[in-house]
């Protein structure tokens, strides 16, 4: 059978397989595919791009019986630019007053805020420049009718809710919790198990990768990094975590922690005051909650997980550990489901059934970076470290899972496996093309040296951004523009007058240089390049004068149609310390 028959044969599986399942389990199928089988993981990803989103079915069983979904009422939007990104990846602009549930994201300008309140009763304000995420909110059943909001202290019934911070801030308010609820904060740099409390939880990105922050001015919290190292914040108390590169390394009240309590607190106080007394009066009915990951063991599977899950997140993975390796058939499912009931060991439980179950390790890290995706980056290194054997595999199903962490995620694994740089930034960009400049970009950071390589290799894997490709390499290394955008043109002659006059408008001070070496490179269309990159320039020149931008950004580029409009902070990537892999 040929080659072309046997990927059709493939594809078509794995279409019919996620087009019969539930949405719930269709992340844990193409994560298991890839796992499986890496070479078809272009494949994977056009059966998987293929198959529309699933219907919800009424009455779906549920791993928290009788959970339905939460409400969430927006509040206010203060400013023009807040956005909602919903599960299936629609971008609407967020208005006050609308309900949400579960799975949405809300990404805010620079300039911009949300205030959003759950129906446990508690509240969250996003902060301008924040890409915040729903990642889960389900409850018992209740009547909110005649409960008044502004002065509720305690949840009214037992409930799950995980929130992200993948960048920027938010301002948090939690009601006392049930003894059976779980609240958690996720951020790319650790987890914070919340009870009754309210502060702040931060993530940023700077030159050293990843960083981020989290305070209480009231109640105590846990707060665990991707390693398993946890420690308790206090009332009053404040912690800097810092990037991946230092270990995860957490400071307790930094000199800034006392400004940003008491910014909290009084953000928080200013959400409180535009609560009104029935916030859910004409909400959306109560729909059943899907199936958790959990959903997918069996019964005695998931007595063990929820008797450890009493004792700890530890003791949550080791249960999962020594299950994985009972029934390793199982291993990617269990991964889930322990992700899925203890975030904050996410990737501890990823790392290790990996390492014990080798063969599985990229599915592994896929389907727990599909439960954790704030994680992803960390989930992925951590199991490249553990299994190197499949890092270029590792890294491309993570970013096939959470396509939008794609640049982060090619950053972090080459860190640590620079060997493999270049074919790490070529997998992802294969499986996830869009995203192909801003994974050569990210990659370029962490090994400069391999910058025209890398170029090249990328744009030849996905030729139709080679001109995107070749800009994003070049203006992080500007200083070898010329050469980059000649190896590019080399590589995709069709490309060639394109290339020169992107990079030109992005680096006008190199422009002749750019342009005679793109000449030289390919020489039959010398012409059309001299002649592109002077109309290139002559256009930049005349917005100047027109008044408009001074400092050239180059022409636009579409990196990712459907992602975000909204401009946020542009993560740098999060190189990570090699630790010992131990099951």
């Amino acid at each position: 059978m040929d080659s072309d028959k046997r990927e059709k044969i493939f594809a078509a599986i794995v279409a019919s397989a996620i087009a019969s399942a539930p949405s719930s389990e269709r992340s844990a199928i193409v994560a298991t595919a890839v796992g499986s089988f890496p070479e078809f993981a272009q494949v994977v990803s056009r059966a998987a791009n293929s198959v529309p989103p699933a219907a919800p079915v009424a009455g779906a069983p549920s791993a928290e019986t009788a959970m339905v979904l939460g409400n969430i009422r927006v509040l206010e939007v203060e400013g023009n630019s807040v956005e909602c990104i919903d599960a299936q990846g629609k971008i609407s602009k967020l208005q006050a007053g609308e309900f949400l549930t579960q799975g949405v994201r809300i990404v805010t300008g620079r300039e911009s805020r949300a205030v959003l309140i759950f129906e446990n009763g508690s509240s969250v304000r996003v902060e301008p420049g924040s890409d915040f995420s729903i990642e889960k909110f389900t409850q018992d059943p209740f009547k909110p009718e005649g409960l008044d909001y502004r002065t509720m202290q305690s949840e009214p019934s037992r409930s799950v809710t995980r929130t992200g911070v993948a960048e920027g801030k938010i301002l948090f308010n939690v009601a006392d919790l049930k003894a059976s609820s779980r609240y958690e904060i996720v951020t790319p740099v650790g987890v914070a198990g919340i009870r009754g409390t309210g502060g702040f939880a931060l993530a940023e990105s700077g030159d050293a990768g990843q960083s981020g922050g989290f305070g209480l001015f009231d109640g105590t919290a846990v707060f665990t990094t991707p390693e398993g190292e946890s420690l308790n914040v206090e009332q009053n108390n404040t912690i800097a975590v810092g990037a991946a590169a230092d270990g995860f390394a957490i400071t307790q009240n930094p000199p800034e922690g006392q400004a940003a309590l008491d910014q909290a607190q009084q953000g928080v106080a200013q959400a409180a005051g535009v609560t009104t007394v029935q916030p859910f009066l004409g909400a959306p009915p109560p729909q059943q909650a899907p199936p958790d990951p959990m959903a997918n063991l069996t019964p005695a599977q998931q007595a063990v997980l929820q008797q450890a899950a009493a004792e700890g997140t530890q003791a949550v993975a080791q249960a999962a550990l020594q299950m994985a390796a009972e029934t390793p058939a199982s291993a990617a499912q269990i991964a889930a489901a322990a992700a899925d009931l203890a975030p904050a060991a996410a990737g501890t439980i990823a790392r290790s059934i990996a390492f014990a179950i080798p063969a599985q390790a990229a599915g592994i890290a896929a389907i727990v970076a599909s439960v954790a995706p704030v994680q992803a980056p960390a989930i992925a290194t951590l199991v490249a470290n553990a299994v190197p054997a499949q890092t270029v595999a590792i890294a491309s199903s993570v970013a096939l899972v959470v396509p939008l962490q794609s640049a982060i995620v090619a950053a972090s694994v080459s860190s640590v496996a620079p060997m493999q740089a270049v074919a790490i930034a070529v997998a992802i960009s294969t499986v996830v093309p869009s995203e192909a400049a801003s994974v050569a970009a990210a990659v370029t950071t962490v090994v400069p040296a391999q910058a025209s390589a890398l170029a090249v290799a990328v744009a030849s894997a996905v030729p139709e951004q080679a001109a995107a490709v070749a800009v994003a390499v070049s203006t992080v290394v500007p200083a070898q523009a010329p050469s980059i955008s000649a190896s590019v043109a080399t590589a995709v002659p069709a490309q060639a007058v394109a290339i020169a006059a992107a990079v030109a408008t992005v680096l006008p001070d190199q422009a002749a240089s750019i342009s005679n070496s793109v000449a030289t490179a390919v020489p039959g269309q010398s012409a059309a390049i001299a002649s592109a990159v002077s109309a290139a320039l002559n256009a930049l020149n005349e917005a100047g004068d027109a008044g408009g931008a001074t400092q050239p950004t180059g022409p636009p580029v579409d990196q990712n149609p459907g992602s975000l409009t909204t401009p946020t902070p542009t993560p740098t990537p999060t190189p990570t310390p090699t630790p010992t892999p131990t099951p």
